[in-house]
């Protein structure tokens, strides 16, 4: 594993972090439920599953300040990728939860934006190297 390698494992170990976290605390909120209190509990249900991913902003700003224009331009791809493919997840849970065939699927856009971001950096990875 080179240098490179070595630096973006620590941000992705991150990020698997904070979904985790993410999802514990959905599901927390869930089982205490919050949602069915009064305004501040339905705000406070509403927003603290978001503090587990502020933890991902600080690492990734450093590796990214650290990369060439290359390696810029490949996570630019990625992220257009991963933007594209969250789009047409939230899309296609809002259609499926109009129908009342999913329940709870906005766990899942998250989830398919971050797998469009590692399939683009993968791709892009490939086409540039």
């Amino acid at each position: 594993m080179d240098r490179r390698h070595r630096e973006l494992a620590l941000p992705a170990l991150g990020l698997a972090l904070a979904y985790l976290g993410y999802l514990l605390t959905i599901t927390a909120v869930d089982r205490v439920g919050m949602a069915e209190g009064g305004v501040a509990a339905r705000w406070a249900a509403a927003l603290l599953p978001l503090l587990p991913l502020l933890t991902v902003i600080a690492p990734f700003a450093v590796v990214y300040r650290r990369l060439d224009e290359v390696e810029r331009m490949i996570h630019l791809l990625a992220f257009t990728t991963g933007f594209t493919v969250m789009l047409l997840a939230a899309l296609a849970v809002a259609r499926l939860e109009s129908f009342a065939l999913v329940d709870g699927g906005s766990r899942w856009i998250w989830a398919a934006g971050i797998g469009g971001w590692l399939a683009g950096l993968l791709a892009a990875g490939a086409r540039y190297r």
